[in-house]
Parts: structure tokens; C-alpha cells; sequence
């Protein structure tokens, strides 16, 4: 659905989608939104009018998380297929598969400038990934149990990640170096967002 913040009001709703909706990421501009399903596809949607651009099809499971570069030109979608796939979005062409990880991805985040994906996986760790190659960079260890999102901040150069082990991981993402823990969830943390400049992030 789309929602004007302002006043609460429902705007419109975006529907095509045969099963749950697990994911949405929205063009800088707000003119394009793209959604991640458990139909195994991802949907490319004109946000003013609510209609149905087209359907990128590809992962063979659910998926889990989507990210927009800043221009919105590529989508990074993460799925229960163990796979992230790089899509242009204006033609829906799939451009490549970031394979590397053992089990389910949940979560993915892009840099502004579409360089770096980070993913969160079901292995208790999150990749990081240069989106041009598919060439998997490397892995940021240290949480106990599944990661479900991540969050960048613009520049790329923090990560915070959120995990069912009730906390969130703040990341150097050109070292892997933690820096620190984010304590005082009790339960799981399905999700995280961070402000442009890095310096909050909610979850």
C-alpha cells in the first residue's frame, strides 16, 4: 500500500502479487517501487498510479529482501534459494547471481551508488559484495543466530545488522571489523533502518 506520511491517508494498493509480499524498496525519487514475494518473484510498480511495470523472475524459492541503488536503475533481490541476483530494472534482465551462501538469505542492502550488496543469512553471518561482478568480498561473523536484515548507511561504509539473537551489529564494511552491539530487544530483530548519514538507525 502506498501511504501519505503527512496524514495517515491510504493512497493506493499495489496489487499482482499471488502470495505474501516480504519486501519493498523505493527509487530515491519515489516515482518506482519494487517488491520481494514468496511467489518467487519481484515486482517492479509505478508508485503514482499503482500500476505493474513488470515481473522479475528468476529465484527458484521465496523472495526475502529487495535494495535500489540511489538512481533506481539496479535491484538486489536475496532469496530462501540461498542466492542474490542483480537486476536492471527499466528491461527486468536478470545481470547476474551472487552465490556463496549455504542457506536461506533474508535480508540485503545497497549502496547508494549500486557498488556494494551486503547480504543477511540464515548462516549467522552477513557477505559483502561487489554487485558489478558478483565477486563475494567478504564475511561478517559474529552474531549467534540468523541474520534477518541489514541496513547501509549512504556512503557505504557502515552496516547494522539485525539478528534473531535479539541484537544488532554495527559493521565496518571495507574491513568486516564489528564495532559494536546494539542491546535491548528481547526477541527477535526482523528488521533495521539507518538514517543517510549513519548516525541513527531504528529497528
Amino acid at each position: 500500500k502506498v501511504w501519505e506520511v503527512a496524514t495517515g491517508r491510504e493512497l493506493r494498493t499495489l496489487a499482482g502479487h499471488s502470495r505474501d509480499v516480504n519486501g519493498v524498496a523505493l527509487s530515491a525519487d519515489g516515482r518506482l517501487a519494487v517488491s520481494a514475494s514468496d511467489d518467487k518473484t519481484l515486482k517492479v510498480w509505478e508508485v503514482a498510479t499503482g500500476c505493474e511495470l513488470r515481473a522479475l523472475a528468476g529465484h527458484s524459492a521465496a523472495v526475502t529482501s529487495v535494495a535500489l541503488s540511489a538512481d533506481g536503475r539496479l535491484a538486489v533481490s536475496a532469496s530462501s534459494d540461498t542466492t542474490l541476483k542483480v537486476w536492471e530494472v527499466a528491461t527486468g534482465r536478470e545481470l547476474r547471481t551472487l552465490a556463496g551462501h549455504s542457506k536461506d538469505v533474508y535480508g540485503v542492502a545497497l549502496s547508494a551508488d549500486g557498488r556494494l550488496a551486503v547480504s543477511a543469512s540464515r548462516e549467522k553471518a552477513l557477505k559483502v559484495w561487489e554487485a558489478a561482478t558478483g565477486r563475494e568480498l567478504r564475511m561478517l561473523a559474529g552474531h549467534s543466530f540468523h541474520v534477518r536484515a541489514v541496513a547501509l548507511s549512504a556512503d557505504g561504509r557502515l552496516a547494522v545488522s539485525a539478528s534473531d539473537d535479539t541484537t544488532l551489529k554495527v559493521w565496518e564494511v571495507a574491513t568486516g571489523h564489528e564495532l559494536r552491539t546494539l542491546a535491548g530487544h528481547n526477541e527477535i530483530v526482523y528488521s533495521v533502518a539507518l538514517s543517510a548519514d549513519g548516525r541513527l538507525a531504528v529497528s
